[in-house]
């Protein structure tokens, strides 16, 4: 894995006014997600809660990579 700058943490994530309007999907890999999720849920967006951690794209990379591919479907669909 490549190394980053201490510095590169001290950047903040940019922050958007408001959720897009667009048909989403939110997959959530632990439960420190779980007011986002909701807040998604009630926006009427696909949602999937999957009981993991942050790596779990690394870890459980099939797993993922399914319900990624689920997910794209629900939102894809006409």
């Amino acid at each position: 894995m490549p190394t980053l700058p201490a510095a590169y943490f001290d950047e903040p994530a940019p922050v958007t006014p408001d959720w897009p309007a667009a048909r989403c999907a939110f997959v959530r890999l632990s439960e420190a997600y779980d007011q986002p999720a909701a807040e998604a849920e009630a926006r009427g967006w696909w949602v999937h809660r999957e009981n993991a951690d942050h790596l779990a794209m690394l870890t459980r990379p099939t797993r993922i990579a399914a319900i990624i591919a689920r997910a794209t479907a629900a939102v894809t669909r006409a």
